[in-house]
């Protein structure tokens, strides 16, 4: 007989209660499955440049405090 540390019994208690809340929200573990392909697998919204960005001065910005300069 092999003796399960406590570290290992919370791993299983943490690895039920992700089982029991993907069987809850999405009935079966193939559900969850296409979905987060589904989500993985989207493409990518690239969005354009928005060209040069001005930088504020070294001497003061709008969030700057007062007595900082």
């Amino acid at each position: 007989m092999t003796a399960v540390t406590v570290p290992k019994i919370q791993q299983l208690l943490t690895t039920q209660q992700l089982l029991t809340d993907v069987l809850h929200r999405y009935g079966s573990v193939d559900a969850f499955l296409v979905r987060l392909r589904g989500a993985l697998d989207a493409p990518t919204v690239e969005l354009p440049d928005a060209g040069p960005y001005e930088l504020e001065p070294e001497s003061g910005g709008r969030h700057r405090r007062p007595d900082m300069g």
